[in-house]
């Protein structure tokens, strides 16, 4: 042995014996760890295993409940505990709690208890208890169970998405010791459980929003009201509760799609900034610009249902139009920028035009007023109104966009020169004290189903992603809040004249 070691020495024996000995040692070492390395990936793989089958179980149509009660089936296995409860925060009117109750036979059984009376129906829990014991913490719950839990190995672990707890899993451990060694796996099962009961809330709360919106909207169940009541009378009930309909649902998408929308754009520019490939770089750019854009239409719908008070004031017609006319042409010179169009603002009185500085293209728009001269001050917030008027005019000069294609042009829609026509009219009517603006273009026109639909949020004739259909719904939310009214009258191929009262300063002052 001395001879195969290569050991020439005297205590070649000894030597031999100490480096077996060594040996021993480092495989011993070695066994152990190898013992560990397999134990970790068999939890790790368990793990995963459970997350897989959960997720996969889970389909887009499950409830909340739903999910829960497939949560507990499979924490239960997975974990291999006796009876699991899963409970789910309710809404804040609500007085009921839903949960899923998982037995020691595996026999789930959904239940209804009523929330507690104080404080939360999830406890916050300090993030240094790995997994707290659940009594004292939800005895609301054990006094409304059928289901003896031990109260010593019963654990609860609340389901926390973005700070928010959306439920919670209380336990009960076969073998209470193991909790410290488990909570890593189970802390980390329970955020994808979170997640995706987080998902499944929001969908069940637009689709309540939903019922509720078409329940609401005209022609939906209201038909016994509008029938007691005038056909003008009719209408505004019907507009007055569509927009309550749409304030609500605003309020709940800003609620629900906001937060989650910023935490999507900022993490996409976070990884962008980072990102070497160029072409995942361009993803995450188009993952950041389209978030953006979804948190825009947010927005815009909020502002649509909950605009600022009007600060009504004796405002000049005259020079209310001229405003209006002066935005819609800038708003009409931005969004064509690229089709090199040239816009020219024409009046009642011989002003200068304004010249396109960039090559002309297409056929330019001639906007023409003409007001009476017996039309005074108006009473109205004269930055809303004249954004809407703005709105409405360009809105016209856009519609023979729509003629052009149909190839349907009017020789009464071109001047002289050859440019498109918007007029704009105002007169007085003594008998109302009431100043009524026409804007009349010869373009597309619409049919009486475009008409109905023309102010409602988001619509729009246009393809997908062109426009998002909101100028003539915010021009008529901003005419209605400052006491004016808008009809709108209109025939396919022949053109479409808005008419837009406001009331006289003189008769609000009074």
């Amino acid at each position: 042995k001395a001879e195969l070691l290569g050991i020439d020495s005297p205590n070649a024996a000894a030597e031999y014996c100490v480096a077996a000995h060594e040996a021993v040692v480092r495989l011993s070492g070695a066994r152990r760890q190898l013992s560990r390395d397999n134990e970790a990936l068999h939890t790790a793989t368990g793990r995963t295993e459970f997350l897989a089958d959960f997720i996969r179980s889970v389909g887009a149509a499950d409830t909340p409940l739903d999910i829960a009660e497939k949560l507990a089936i499979r924490w239960q296995k997975a974990f291999q505990t006796a009876a699991v409860c899963v409970y789910l925060v309710p809404e804040e009117a609500s007085d009921a709690v839903e949960a899923l109750l998982v037995e020691a036979l595996g026999a789930a059984r959904p239940m209804l208890v009523e929330r507690p009376s104080g404080g939360d129906v999830v406890p916050n829990v300090a993030a240094r208890l790995a997994l707290p014991n659940a009594h004292g913490r939800v005895d609301w719950l054990f006094e409304q169970l059928d289901v003896e839990f031990n109260p010593h190995g019963t654990q609860l672990l609340p389901l926390v998405v973005g700070g928010r707890a959306v439920g919670a899993v209380v336990f009960e451990l076969h073998y209470p010791d193991d909790a410290e060694a488990m909570a890593a796996d189970m802390r980390a099962s329970a955020a994808v459980a979170a997640a995706m009961l987080e998902m499944a809330m929001t969908r069940d709360r637009e689709r309540r929003l939903a019922e509720h919106f078409m329940a609401l909207s005209p022609g939906a169940g209201s038909a016994g009201v509008a029938e007691s009541l005038a056909p003008e009378q009719a209408g505004r009930a019907d507009d007055e509760r569509l927009l309550d309909v749409i304030t609500e649902l605003a309020a709940g998408a800003a609620h629900e799609l906001n937060n989650p929308l910023a935490v999507i754009s900022g993490r996409a520019q976070l990884l962008c900034r980072d990102e070497a490939d160029p072409r995942r770089r361009e993803m995450l750019e188009q993952i950041a610009a389209n978030s953006r854009e979804a948190a825009g239409i947010v927005e815009q719908l909020m502002a649509y249902a909950q605009p600022p008070a009007p600060r009504p004031g004796a405002t000049d017609a005259r020079q209310l139009i001229e405003e209006a006319s002066q935005l819609a042409m800038d708003k009409l010179e931005s969004t064509r920028a690229q089709e090199h169009k040239s816009i020219r603002l024409q009046g009642s009185e011989d002003r200068s035009a304004v010249p396109d500085p960039r090559p002309l293209r297409n056929t330019p728009y001639t906007i023409r007023t003409q007001v009476e001269d017996f039309v005074t001050d108006v009473w109205v917030d004269s930055g809303q109104v004249a954004s809407a008027m703005a709105n409405i005019i360009s809105n016209a000069a856009e519609s023979y966009m729509g003629a052009r294609e149909h190839k349907s042009i009017s020789a009464q829609a071109t001047s002289a020169s050859g440019e498109m026509v918007v007029e704009i009219g105002a007169q007085f009517d003594a008998a109302t004290a009431t100043v009524y603006v026409t804007v009349t273009d010869y373009g597309c026109g619409m049919d009486a189903e475009t008409v109905r639909k023309a102010t409602t949020p988001f619509f729009s004739l246009k393809a997908a992603g062109r426009k998002r259909g909101m100028g003539l719904a915010f021009a008529r939310r901003f005419l209605q809040i400052n006491g004016c009214g808008m009809t709108i009258d209109s025939e396919p191929g022949m053109g479409t004249t808005v008419t837009v009262s406001m009331p006289l300063a003189g008769r609000c002052e009074q």
